[in-house]
């Protein structure tokens, strides 16, 4: 079944897979940077994970603590309330490293294909 692109053609399905083999072709230059690729997706979880999940766990799990349980020191709330600080830097810095690298891979792949298409 053709489908209409957005120049109001009609695609095949061989126009894809022309796409796909382009792209494959350009993710082989990610095989000089495993390890940065393997760093990046790890530090996009871990800011994905604090952000989207631990965090409303956490607070759940801190009001109830706080607030339901009578006689709490002032020490326990202090620490209680430190801990969403503490995890919103984690988020902060895992995500701002895995956009660096990103960017890093970015360039150092950029700089592959021109030093192919140049030299």
């Amino acid at each position: 079944m053709a489908v209409k692109n957005a120049l109001g053609r009609r695609d095949s399905g061989r126009d894809c897979w022309r796409a796909y083999a382009c792209a494959v072709k350009y993710l082989r230059e990610l095989r000089s940077l495993r390890w940065l690729v393997v760093c990046a997706l790890f530090l996009g979880i871990i800011s994905g994970f604090s952000s989207g999940f631990a965090m409303p766990i956490l607070l759940k799990y801190l009001v109830r603590r706080i607030f339901d349980s009578p006689g709490t020191s002032i020490k326990a709330v202090a620490f209680y309330c430190s801990l969403p600080v503490i995890l919103i830097g984690i988020r902060s810095m895992s995500g701002f490293f895995a956009t660096c690298i990103v960017a890093q891979i970015g360039q150092d792949v950029v700089r592959s294909i021109r030093e192919k298409i140049f030299h």
